[in-house]
């Protein structure tokens, strides 16, 4: 059996994921997209830091036999639901963030997704962005990439992983309007630098010139660094061929195919080896509370320290966020030994809360905001 294929594997990615997620955007919304029948024990997904709840999205009209067509038409249904109030991240389930990604909406795009040195599949699908402002073109997007897919044969269409991702190839082809050299080709590696992020705009089959959808082509190793440990990666194959490894660029670690069970002991390996995953950022909170099991997270401290004294010695209530700001200064002050700078207090402070997804099983997705 597929280690994602259990339940309790799947539910504990989520949670982690979601637990990253809250702790480097603290005012985010997670959601999780899924069918109309499948149960969710919500207690077992939520993260333990205070925040809005976790969301449920069902949508209508999904086969579980075609696990990928099902995936993009629940991101429509929802994309099509939303009030343009947040920013969207579609994550895969098998992800860490490990630093703020609230500046990638300062970006000019319309939608946005990661690249590598591939030449088959140069875009992974594990991680799509979407602007509040632009839903419209991003539903176009996605109607798009299924309106592909469904043209795919049947063994591409349900092999997951394969299929969205054969359609998300178009985005670099010059016939959707790309002008660039092939990634993963000689020309390519010679002029095209993964650290950089590429601009070009998709034109979908039909549509005018003069209505593309502006994309933004993020670098695979700091939005998409495959989460593979530095003793493990061989010159010529992994991560390292097609230039996507996590390192201390790194803002999303994923954690795909035969990695997804490290996910469970990446905290634990890196918090004591912080070279271990390629010098990938870690998250102050979680080593601390390796160290300190009696101050388990955050708003464990918080709970500790409600409130402040002030110059004048007189004492007043803090707001929640007032509370998880000055929690956050305590663990930077007590996580300092780990000689590493953390993203942590920054996020904090600057509460950078946006929406994203990610994905519980084949047939299921979560949102996080």
């Amino acid at each position: 059996m597929k280690f994602d294929a259990e339940a309790k594997n799947v539910d504990r990615m989520i949670q982690m994921n979601f637990e990253s997620a809250r702790i480097t955007h603290p005012r985010c919304r997670l959601v999780v997209l899924s069918d109309p029948t499948t149960p969710f024990d919500l207690k077992k997904i939520t993260p333990s830091l205070e925040g809005p709840p976790v969301e449920v999205f069902r949508a209508e009209n999904l086969d579980k036999k075609e696990e990928m067509i099902s995936r993009m038409r629940a991101r429509i249904q929802f994309l099509k639901e939303e009030k343009g109030d947040h920013h969207i991240v579609l994550l895969d389930t098998d992800m860490l963030v490990v630093k703020s990604m609230a500046h990638v909406f300062r970006m000019d795009f319309d939608v946005a997704a990661t690249w590598r040195h591939d030449i088959e599949m140069p875009i992974n699908g594990g991680i799509l962005f979407t602007r509040k402002d632009t839903i419209g073109k991003a539903v176009a997007f996605f109607e798009e990439m299924h309106s592909m897919t469904m043209q795919l044969g049947k063994g591409l269409k349900r092999w997951f992983g394969t299929s969205d991702q054969t359609a998300l190839s178009a985005i670099m082809t010059p016939e959707f309007g790309y002008k660039g050299p092939p990634p993963g080709t000689p020309e390519g590696k010679a002029k095209l630098q993964v650290s950089k992020p590429l601009f070009t705009k998709f034109v979908p089959m039909g549509e005018r010139h003069d209505s593309p959808i502006r994309t933004a082509l993020l670098s695979c190793p700091e939005f998409n660094g495959a989460a593979e440990r530095s003793s493990d990666r061989m010159p010529a194959k992994n991560c390292n061929k097609i230039n996507c490894c996590c390192g201390a660029e790194s803002r999303i670690l994923h954690f795909k195919g035969g990695l997804k069970e490290h996910m469970f002991s990446y905290w634990e390996e890196a918090c004591a080896d912080p070279g271990a995953y390629g010098g990938a950022p870690l998250l102050q909170a979680k080593c601390h509370a390796l160290k300190h099991p009696s101050v388990s997270s955050v708003d464990d401290l918080v709970a500790r320290t409600g409130s402040v004294s002030r110059p004048a010695g007189t004492k007043v209530a803090l707001t929640d966020m007032q509370r998880r700001e000055k929690a956050v200064l305590e663990f930077e002050e007590r996580s300092a030994k780990f000689g590493r700078e953390s993203f942590f207090s920054k996020v904090a402070k600057a509460g950078g809360g946006k929406q994203h997804k990610t994905n519980k099983k084949p047939t299921k997705e979560h949102a996080k905001g």
